[in-house]
């Protein structure tokens, strides 16, 4: 049986994070670069000022290149510890120095001078220090997070021996469900005044003059229609994702949404480990369901009013639901 776990990054969000520096700062300070190379072969050297702002584009580029790797070590978790490596430094942190460790929950994710809640799980050691491990930066996390949840559970024991540690995977996927669950209180607003369609009609509107002009000034190119509709569905789909809403049945929660009336999601009450109400990102107010085998969605519910937030959330607690609300009831409730 293997005794050992390791991490795996979240390569699509590495790369998307690494690219705005890359454009932003790398980008410029490269070709100014090549430029001063090709001024000094052609007997053109350029001023002093150009040179120094080369500098100071190359070592913004490598400055938050570096900002953002720190976030992603590479994890291993094992029978003696947790072992995080970045570059060639590696830190090792024996069970005999974690006192504890927080499985879900907010925490400020630094990025420059740019600081936003993010969920993490969090070490801390018997020294103080905490450590983090960013939900969003592992594909793998609801499975770290199992393991850790043994491991959690092991530590409160007097002997603390982690020989025992399982890193066997669950079997089952919990949480989702196709059957029939019946009709429950539903939880939406009017989702064609909300918020997220008004951008969807100016979107619209704005592609419907932009094909009319373009269309007529490229001839009636066939190609320029696909090209300005295709733009609006990229636009459009980060909307779409935020007209989620809610139904609460005796054992289940059952996610809806307005447009797509074909897609459901039900969550057997029992197999939901947490619920948190937050706003991810500045966006409408979301609920974040995360199950018992630590796998985690969140639904963004535009056309819920906020009125009737605290209601969802009371009534989720009175079905027996852990709710962590981030918006109504203040942090950690």
């Amino acid at each position: 049986m293997r005794k050992y776990i390791k991490s795996k990054r979240n390569l699509v969000s590495l790369i998307f994070m690494l690219m705005f520096p890359g454009l932003l700062f790398g980008g410029g300070g490269f070709i100014m670069l090549g430029a001063i190379i090709k001024g000094h072969l052609v007997g053109r050297p350029e001023e002093a000022k150009v040179y120094f702002l080369v500098i100071l584009l190359l070592g913004l580029f490598i400055a938050m290149w570096y900002a953002t790797l720190v976030k992603w070590p590479a994890i291993t978790i094992d029978t003696a510890g947790i072992r995080f490596r970045l570059f060639f430094r590696t830190r090792s942190y024996s069970w005999n120095e974690i006192s504890k460790i927080q499985l879900t929950g907010k925490r400020k994710y630094k990025f420059l001078h740019i600081v936003v809640p993010a969920e993490a799980v969090t070490i801390r050691l018997h020294d103080g220090r905490e450590i983090p491990i960013w939900e969003s930066n592992y594909r793998n996390m609801p499975a770290l997070r199992l393991v850790l949840q043994r491991a959690a559970a092991l530590l409160k024991l007097p002997d603390n021996s982690m020989k025992n540690l399982d890193f066997s995977k669950v079997e089952k996927e919990a949480g989702v469900s196709d059957m029939e669950v019946g009709t429950g209180k539903l939880y939406k607003g009017n989702y064609l005044l909300s918020g997220a369609m008004i951008a969807i009609y100016a979107f619209i509107v704005l592609i419907f003059i932009l094909d009319r002009m373009l269309f007529s000034e490229f001839k009636k190119q066939i190609w320029v229609s696909l090209l300005n509709w295709t733009i609006l569905v990229v636009v459009c789909w980060p909307m779409t994702i935020q007209l989620y809403y809610f139904e609460i049945t005796n054992h289940y929660l059952v996610v809806r949404h307005h447009l797509f009336w074909w897609h459901k999601k039900n969550y057997a009450i029992g197999d939901i480990m947490e619920l948190v109400v937050e706003a991810p990102g500045k966006r409408s107010n979301s609920l974040r369901i995360i199950t018992n085998d630590f796998k985690t969605r969140i639904y963004t519910a535009d056309s819920i009013r906020a009125k009737d937030w605290p209601e969802f959330i009371e009534d989720l607690r009175a079905r027996g639901l852990t709710v962590r609300d981030e918006l109504f009831g203040g942090l950690g409730h």
